[in-house]
């Protein structure tokens, strides 16, 4: 059934049809007993109005439950004057059985005056049982309708289609890479706190994410990784450096390497150049670092001098 702003929209169209259309009237005539076929339908008037009015009739029929008659027209007709309140002036003229005992189809002949008014005001009605209908399919759709096992089944539900469903998928080397551009970072010195972080952010967009880890066994960062493994003494603990205690207590402070740079009074290239390693700061530096960590933390915060 179609929605009620289809059918107030139908009516709009019969209302507006030009002056010679209003008084467009229906004929049903007879057919031949020899046919055995029912009554049919013929507009009368101009013809522009028959076609502006049969175009809107057949319209209105598609949108009709089990329609009466196959031609559209026709069952529009039909389906008015079974309405009741619409005045068809009718005369039956067939009745009984025919010659060899069967039940012959009653044959009814009449008028329908002023079709576009009528067509128009059964569209109001059914635009009202439209508006009805949806009142009361929102009303069950409310969350705050819903009875308290419902509510339940609807979680239930919307859990059991973010697992089975279709998952966005996001490459955690794009993630890395994307994150290392806008901190001015390498890829590698991203860390799993910030991933997670920047994928939750998709979530409200995204409801359910796969996030793809890098798996290449030949990728850059996955044999930079291997090469640092070979280098470390398994029994020695390795000293953090002093590039990456600054990325590590910056990503903790949550500040961009442009922000570090402003609040300790440096260019951000060399903020970069710190992090990195490729420059050691200088004592008065990492006095800097210091204090502007100490602040943002509300903690003494010391970066331990490599040897």
């Amino acid at each position: 059934m179609a929605d009620s702003s289809f059918w107030r929209d139908l009516a709009d169209q019969f209302r507006a049809l030009p002056v010679e259309c209003k008084m467009l009237r229906a004929d049903r005539h007879p057919v031949d007993d020899i046919t055995n076929e029912l009554s049919h339908w013929q507009l009368t008037g101009t013809a522009t109005a028959k076609a502006l009015v049969d175009a809107l009739a057949r319209r209105c029929a598609s949108e009709i439950a089990n329609p009466p008659a196959p031609d559209l027209l026709e069952a529009w007709l039909e389906v008015l004057i079974k309405r009741g309140d619409v005045p068809f002036h009718s005369q039956i003229i067939s009745t009984g059985n025919n010659p060899d005992g069967t039940a012959r189809p009653k044959r009814t002949i009449g008028t329908l005056y002023e079709l576009p008014e009528h067509s128009a005001n059964y569209c109001k009605m059914l635009e009202s049982e439209a508006l009805q209908a949806e009142a009361e399919e929102k009303r069950r759709n409310d969350p705050k309708n819903w009875t308290p096992f419902r509510a339940e089944y609807e979680v239930f539900k919307r859990l059991r289609d973010m697992r089975s469903g279709p998952h966005e998928q996001v490459p955690e080397a794009f993630v890395r890479d994307a994150i290392s551009r806008r901190l001015r970072i390498r890829p590698e010195e991203v860390t799993w706190e910030q991933i997670r972080h920047e994928v939750a952010a998709l979530l409200p967009y995204y409801p359910a994410i796969s996030l793809l880890p890098t798996s290449k066994p030949n990728s850059r960062h996955n044999l930079r990784q291997k090469k640092r493994r070979r280098k470390r003494k398994p029994h020695l603990a390795r000293e953090e450096t002093v590039g990456a205690q600054i990325q590590r207590l910056r990503t903790e402070s949550n500040l961009t390497v442009d922000q570090l740079a402003e609040k300790v009074g440096l260019d951000v290239r060399n903020v970069t150049r710190h992090i990195s390693g490729k420059t050691r700061p200088r004592l008065s530096n990492l006095a800097a670092y210091e204090r502007v960590f100490s602040e943002v933390l509300g903690r003494k915060v010391t970066i331990k001098k490599m040897p």
